[in-house]
């Protein structure tokens, strides 16, 4: 018993347990699995490198354009209530676009004016106003938002909410139909920009930008100026004075140089006595 217990500790060194057979096992699994998963994953990220790097490549190359932001959707989240002045190009003529690019371009954060038609939309239409040759048809019309057959839509123009009910609009459209005939309308005084910047202050949300009819306020401007002088020349009659007035210096011009011309041979006559006269004293 004692040689076989002294036998079985000196071969005890060298007898594994089933817990360093596992270690070891493991160590050694672990050691071909990385080395296994390491070849393969430096293989797969080279082809994902170089799959970047191509596409990146292509990208700078031929870049595709970016989406410019739907404008229709972003207003249709807007609530029923809230303001929104339509412009549109006069007419669908490209006259009237090409001039508007020009003077108040869409991009620019400074615009000059234009030849704009407008309406103001909220509560889901669009109202208007338009000249109309007849007792029957209003000057005031509604269509849907950014769809005037006769206008050629540009851009829109946010001016907020409203406090007033979709009651209180049927109110303020009724009025304004009595005080907005279509034989009223005139193109630098009393046109669609005027109509939408008067719905715009019932509606309680301020003005209309100033760019939109500033064209039409330059026009009335001049046309004032032009009628003011012509009033006052008719009041003074300056234009008929002035007629008189240049006519008789004209007609004078005329006397004395005709009276210039007629004097002129007597004038040389007498010269020639007087050097005569003056010979003989000699």
């Amino acid at each position: 018993f004692r040689e076989g217990a002294s036998s079985l500790s000196r071969s005890g060194s060298s007898i594994s347990t089933p817990d360093s057979h596992s270690q070891r096992y493991a160590g050694e699994g672990r050691q071909d699995l990385m080395a296994e998963f390491g070849n393969g994953r430096s293989e797969s990220f080279s082809s994902d490198v170089s799959t970047l790097s191509e596409s990146a490549r292509n990208l700078i190359q031929n870049p595709e354009p970016i989406p410019e932001p739907d404008l229709d959707v972003m207003e249709r989240i807007h609530p029923s209530n809230v303001v929104l002045v339509h412009v549109y190009d006069v007419s669908l003529e490209d006259m009237f676009w090409r001039i508007n690019r020009i003077t108040a371009n869409k991009n620019s954060l400074i615009k000059f004016g234009g030849v704009f038609h407008c309406g103001v939309e909220v509560y889901g239409m669009e109202w208007s106003f338009g000249f109309t040759d007849s007792e029957t048809l209003p000057g005031v019309s509604s269509t849907l938002a950014k769809q005037h057959p006769h206008h050629r839509y540009r851009q829109s123009v946010c001016l907020g909410p409203t406090s007033l009910s979709a009651e209180d609009l049927a109110d303020i459209i009724s009025d304004l139909i009595e005080e907005w005939p279509g034989e009223t309308y005139h193109l630098l005084r009393r046109n669609c920009c005027h109509f939408a910047d008067t719905l715009v202050q019932l509606l309680k949300v301020g003005r209309l930008p100033r760019w939109i009819n500033r064209f039409a306020h330059i026009g009335a401007s001049c046309e004032s100026g032009i009628e003011t002088i012509r009033r006052t020349d008719e009041m003074l009659g300056l234009s008929a004075g002035m007629c008189a007035l240049t006519k008789n210096l004209v007609n004078g011009a005329k006397w004395m140089g005709s009276l210039a011309i007629a004097n002129a041979p007597h004038r040389s006559e007498d010269r020639e006595g007087r050097q005569q006269r003056a010979r003989r004293q000699q």
